[in-house]
């Protein structure tokens, strides 16, 4: 049982190194477990040669413990289990201080590194602004050279005078009007649309205040009638209600003025005897009635 736990720690810790079999008799299960179980951990983590290094450190600790064992295995192996956690302690301690010393050392170069980047973007910088004071310097010293005449500067003025006095200026281009002209030009647009928009809506206003003042009053009405409303039952009140919206429906409305064309079964509601007689309005005989006699009679 032990020789198999052995053989399957190794195949999944990939181990090439033999461990001696003295050791594993010796040690208790719990103690094997416990070791395999560490270096299966420590191995997953690092790369190939890592692992090498580490599993020939675990073998010579454990040989080393293996010498330091009594003759007589029959007496309790606590010093060997001391042993095997001492050697892993002190390989997982050498493997923290190894990654730490490798990260400490990326980390310097990444200062370095920083340190290049800002060296060179200053450098960069210097350079353009160097560049920038350069181009300016010869450009100032290309006017000084050739100053413009006071014709010249006479004539310009009475340009630009000429045109903001007759608005040529705002006919032009917009990419060749300046930032004053923009907003302004901006601002007139913006005002012609809104009396635009303003003028088309100005029939509409006094239709919506009418409609507005309608809505008020029916609330208002409503609010009156819940008011009184408390001392009827609301039963009754259903029913009332109830009738007199089927007396208007049957209320013929032939007279009234109709947006569209309707057809001549739509303007006859139907008669008050179609309910007590149990007809239904497609099959009121009065209806046919009327429908017969407006046929024949070519209404």
């Amino acid at each position: 049982m032990r020789r198999a736990l052995v053989r399957d720690c190794r195949k999944d810790t990939q181990f090439a190194s033999e461990i001696p079999m003295e050791l594993i008799s010796l040690l208790p299960r719990f103690t094997l477990v416990w070791t395999f179980f560490k270096w299966s951990k420590m191995v997953s983590k690092y790369s190939t040669q890592e692992a090498k290094h580490f599993e020939s450190f675990m073998a010579g600790a454990l040989d080393g413990a293996l010498g330091m064992l009594p003759e007589s295995g029959e007496h309790d192996n606590a010093e060997a289990v001391k042993l095997a956690k001492k050697a892993a302690a002190a390989a997982v301690k050498a493997k923290q201080e190894a990654l730490q010393a490798k990260a400490r050392t990326m980390r310097f170069e990444l200062v370095c590194l920083n340190r290049c980047l800002r060296r060179v973007r200053q450098r960069r910088k210097l350079r353009l602004v160097s560049q920038y004071a350069k181009d300016s310097r010869r450009k100032f010293s290309v006017e000084t050279i050739a100053l413009p005449s006071v014709a010249a500067t006479r004539e310009h003025a009475q340009e630009s005078l000429a045109d903001r006095i007759g608005g040529q200026a705002e006919q032009r281009a917009p990419n060749q009007l300046s930032n004053s002209q923009l907003k302004k030009h901006h601002k007139a647009t913006a005002q012609a649309e809104y009396g635009r928009k303003r003028q088309y809506h100005k029939p509409q206003d006094f239709w919506d205040e009418r409609r507005r003042e309608e809505d008020r009053r029916r609330d208002s009405r409503h609010r009156d009638d819940r008011s009184l409303r408390r001392s009827r039952s609301p039963v009754q009140d259903m029913l009332k209600v109830r009738s007199e919206a089927n007396k208007a429906d049957k209320r013929d409305d032939r007279a009234e003025a109709r947006s569209r064309a309707k057809p001549r079964s739509a303007s006859f509601t139907g008669c008050f005897n179609c309910e007590e007689e149990g007809y239904q309005a497609k099959d009121c005989p009065e209806k046919k009635n009327v429908m017969k006699a407006t046929k024949t009679r070519g209404v």
